[in-house]
């Protein structure tokens, strides 16, 4: 299914919501890895807080970044 039909479809608008804030979390973390500010001391951590989320989380989004 295409994104906009997910974000225009009103009986799916937390389902939406959620979907698109995964989408940026991701996407976020790909452009850190990208810019390799991850391999910094302390930044997964400091990126799991600040996104409310375990480092575990954050390291399986980078395992399938970079996969």
């Amino acid at each position: 299914m295409h994104i906009r039909g997910i974000v225009n479809n009103t009986e799916n608008s937390q389902f939406s919501i959620l979907f698109l804030l995964l989408l940026f979390t991701v996407f976020s973390i790909r452009r850190l890895h990208e810019q390799r500010l991850l391999r910094l001391k302390g930044a997964i951590f400091f990126v799991a807080r600040k996104f409310n989320c375990s480092t575990a989380t954050i390291y399986r989004y980078l395992s399938e970044i970079t996969s």
